[in-house]
């Protein structure tokens, strides 16, 4: 195929394994590592998402609190064009590589939470003490939680 291999660059993650032999290239061992980031994801050996949804989450609300004074507080932009930004260049910063990802129950809290909050921004008119429930805001913003977009990804 002439595909080349640099041996000293290559490791390796067992995720959710039972083979633990030693994995060997050209006669030399792979080290084993317990995580590694690709394109952008977290994956570790134990498997599962939630490391992978706290990176994805911590890079989506860098993002939203970047945008925040020039976009979210504007009186300027209309609530309907807020929201599609939001989810252009919000929502897409945290669902990207979610395909890959192997929810939780704690995982689908902490993404479904993030949401809930950044669109209580974005609304604006609707503060924490208001008590509109989630069902409600999600209605009102015309969306889904994050959490059901993640599971139809990953089907």
């Amino acid at each position: 195929m002439g595909l080349k291999i640099k041996d000293e660059k290559i490791k390796a993650t067992r995720i959710k394994a039972r083979n633990q032999e030693k994995v060997i290239i050209n006669g030399q061992d792979i080290e084993d590592v317990d995580e590694f980031v690709y394109l952008g994801a977290k994956f570790c050996k134990e498997g599962g998402g939630m490391k992978v949804s706290k990176s994805r989450l911590s890079k989506a609300r860098g993002a939203f609190n970047k945008l925040k004074k020039k976009i979210w507080v504007s009186n300027n932009i209309s609530r309907k064009t807020n929201l599609r930004l939001y989810n252009t260049l919000i929502v897409l910063v945290l669902l990207y590589g979610s395909e890959t990802w192997e929810m939780n129950k704690g995982d689908d809290k902490a993404v479904n939470v993030f949401h809930n909050r950044s669109l209580r921004k974005i609304l604006r008119q609707i503060r924490m003490q208001d008590h509109i429930s989630a069902k409600e805001l999600l209605e009102r913003a015309d969306m889904k939680p994050l959490s059901v977009e993640v599971m139809s990804r990953t089907v």
